[in-house]
């Protein structure tokens, strides 16, 4: 676990991304804990780190999660897509 986002990217190092991808991992799922603590997740495809942000977000809490693609010189610059919690809302 890490403390921050910079703290867990940093640890995909362009070694790390060429390992990950040999493994047939393409995609890297940043997730934020209720904690406010990082972890990298990876997945084969789109479609598993959707339903993997999605899981983190919608049933064990996280804050949110990130989807981002695997590179052999590390992971790409932006994120492709952001789940964040629903706010939770009270009735008046």
């Amino acid at each position: 676990m890490f403390y921050s986002l910079d703290q867990a990217m940093a640890q995909a190092t362009p070694a790390a991304c060429k390992e990950v991808l040999s493994q047939g991992f393409k995609f890297a799922v940043a997730v934020e804990t209720a904690a406010g603590r990082w972890f990298i997740l990876n997945t084969a495809d789109m479609e598993a780190a959707n339903n993997t942000a999605r899981q983190w977000v919608d049933v064990h809490g996280a804050r949110g999660a990130s989807i981002w693609r695997i590179f052999e010189d590390g992971l790409a610059p932006k994120s492709l897509a952001t789940i964040f919690a629903e706010p939770e809302w009270e009735d008046a």
